[in-house]
């Protein structure tokens, strides 16, 4: 009081030393944000690139309906090699284990990536996972041209950087943004998936036209991925801290609200989350989720020019439809769960059951119309279905995503750890039950119908199991006391340390 009497200083600026507001010029928080989002947005766009590009780079060798002597409707025009002028022969089936490659890479990484974000710190394996994306894809070119099997270890490297994607994104955001701050840039900074799946389609079909070819793709997107890696190592730090741009006022403002490592040691509860039939209710849902998205992700492209015979530029349109549904209801989903929880309207598990069910459903009857209604006459049909599909698919993340941070909170890590696994499969199998249908049906057009009803039923099955199931409520077996360990246990290998966890955990609560 005597130095406020004596200097006079205002107390609104007394008042203003204990804040550090998100939105202001003098925050470095924003920029950490943005970078946030440009990284995800190239990395995804490296990892889709390729979905577009390869219906320029495979060589066209006639239609599938010509090959099988179907006569075609008319009005059906096949798309010649004027605009599909690849020169590289690759049967379908090989197409879908290259698109499978980065899974399997990332399968390899996943279990442990967390582990290292929080030893390394996120700065350093946010690094690793662009790292072999964009070398991986300034490779590209030369590696196709090269051999099959090489492109293929290309892609599996680049899947192992992957891995590392997701705990680097949770263990930043939790360690540069509160509580009340981390919804917001999640939901901001996770924008980088949709946006790199509308932008990218439509960059890769008019650079696949240049002069320069689908080569050009590659080395954009690849320089893109360097750019981002300069900015990262310059104004990124693991930590506000060690941060040479955040200001005094920042830093003293974040310390005490940013995540810390628990002094209190606990016990994995490993057997509960195994034998859990609402976790693993939500591990299907998980499963079930990436395993249609997964296709669409890396298929439509070859849908579009195999079965609806689209030319180039309508390829590009036709595929951001399913991402840009995606994106309204990522935000339109999200709001309403929490104004529906907010106003006590709705319980957390009964909001979880309303877009994890209506969501499913609405993916069911969306791809049972895209596997019977459109065709090479009526492409239009396709439109209306897949962004439908995208509504649907992007609604159930308010559904199993809030359990898998909700059902047990200090141990959302490991949880959300099996569930990458179970979710990275998904992806796998996508594209490669689509090369598998097509080998036993001959490649016969139908190949389609049967692999959207097949994601279909299961996004249906998840729908079903998980209103039956599925819970958005603590555990029993879900919290610290139930599982703390009296002794001291700094040597034992199980525990963990629960508010670093708990950070990650509420970054995928709101991601993608």
């Amino acid at each position: 009081m005597l130095l406020m009497t004596q200097y006079r200083i205002p107390r609104t600026l007394i008042a203003d030393m204990t804040n550090s507001p998100l939105i202001s010029i003098h925050s470095h928080r924003p920029k950490i944000a943005i970078l946030l989002m440009f990284g995800l947005y190239c990395s995804v766009s490296m990892r889709m690139n390729l979905s577009m590009a390869i219906v320029c780079m495979v060589k066209h060798e006639g239609s599938v309906h010509s090959h099988l002597n179907i006569s075609l409707p008319k009005g059906c025009v096949p798309q010649t090699s004027v605009e599909y002028s690849g020169d590289l022969e690759w049967s379908p089936s090989m197409q879908s284990m290259l698109f499978s490659a980065a899974y399997y890479g990332s399968l390899f990484t996943s279990p442990f990536a967390g582990r290292l974000a929080d030893k390394w710190g996120p700065k350093y394996t946010f690094m690793l996972c662009l790292l072999p994306y964009t070398l991986g894809t300034y490779l590209t070119p030369f590696l196709a041209r090269t051999s099959y099997t090489s492109i293929w270890i290309d892609r599996f490297i680049m899947g192992i950087g992957d891995g590392f994607l997701m705990p680097s994104l949770g263990s930043v955001i939790s360690r540069w943004f509160p509580h009340s701050e981390r919804s917001t840039v999640a939901g901001f900074s996770s924008s980088g998936f949709q946006l790199a799946s509308l932008i990218s389609a439509l960059f890769s079909a008019s650079l696949c036209k240049t002069e320069w070819g689908w080569p050009s793709i590659f080395y954009v997107f690849g320089t893109m991925g360097s750019a981002w890696m300069v900015l990262w190592c310059i104004f990124s730090s693991n930590t506000p801290a060690e941060s040479n741009f955040a200001s005094v006022l920042e830093k003293q403002f974040l310390e005490g609200k940013v995540a810390k490592r628990a002094t209190k040691q606990v016990r994995v509860p490993y057997r509960k989350i195994i034998f859990s039939p609402c976790v693993n209710t939500v591990y299907f849902c998980f499963f079930a989720h990436n395993f249609a998205t997964g296709i669409m992700t890396a298929l439509l492209p070859t849908y579009f020019k195999e079965y609806l015979y689209l030319p180039l530029h309508k390829v590009s349109t036709y595929t951001t439809v399913f991402f840009f549904g995606q994106l309204i209801a990522k935000y339109g989903g999200g709001m309403l769960s929490d104004y529906l929880n907010n106003t006590n309207k709705l319980t957390f598990t009964n909001t979880a059951k309303l877009m994890q069910g209506g969501g499913s459903y609405i993916s069911f009857v969306s791809l049972l119309g895209l596997s019977f209604l459109p065709s090479c006459e009526d492409p239009w049909w396709a439109l209306i279905f897949l962004g439908f599909f995208g509504l649907g698919a992007s609604m159930t993340y308010s559904g199993y995503f809030t359990s898998l941070v909700s059902v047990a909170p200090p141990y959302a890590g490991t949880v959300i750890a099996v569930a990458m696994v179970y979710a990275n499969t998904g992806s796998l199998l996508g594209p490669m039950m689509v090369g598998l249908i097509g080998h036993v049906t001959g490649n016969s057009p139908s190949k389609w119908i049967y692999v959207f009803l097949l994601g279909g039923c299961l996004m249906a099955i998840s729908a079903t199991t998980y209103l039956l199931w599925g819970s958005a409520d603590v555990q029993p077996w879900g919290t610290v006391e139930a599982n703390t360990i009296e002794k001291d246990t700094s040597s034992d290998k199980d525990s963990v340390e629960g508010e670093d966890i708990a950070g990650y955990a509420r970054f995928e609560d709101s991601k993608i």
